[in-house]
């Protein structure tokens, strides 16, 4: 299992030297999905074999727009979208005070 993660980081920097793209091994961060193991992990900085980062865990990683949490439930997800369109309608609420169904469905 730890040869095949460091075998797709190896992989992965190969490719990105190949398309000229930075590979930052400091930002990786590693997330146990339905568990909780309490491993630490280090990767080899890749251009410094010698030199070693520990891989920070994470609970909770937002990605394209989306929450992911380790238990993978989309509880977070749902509460940013539902603040998020909370904060709309109060400002339209807020800048239109007279306002019908009609003009609602079409500022909505």
């Amino acid at each position: 299992m730890v040869y095949y993660y460091y075998y797709s980081l190896y992989s992965y920097y190969h490719m990105c030297t190949e398309y000229l793209l930075a590979f930052n091994s400091q930002k990786c961060k590693v997330m146990h999905i339905g568990h909780c193991m309490d491993s630490v992990y280090y990767m080899p900085d890749m251009q410094d074999r010698s030199v070693k980062h520990k891989i920070e865990t994470c609970v909770e990683e937002r990605d394209l727009g989306v929450m992911v949490t380790d238990n993978l439930k989309p509880s977070a997800q749902c509460i940013k979208a539902a603040a998020k369109a909370r904060a709309v309608l109060e400002m339209v609420k807020r800048n239109f005070r007279k306002l019908d169904e009609s003009d609602f469905l079409i500022l909505y």
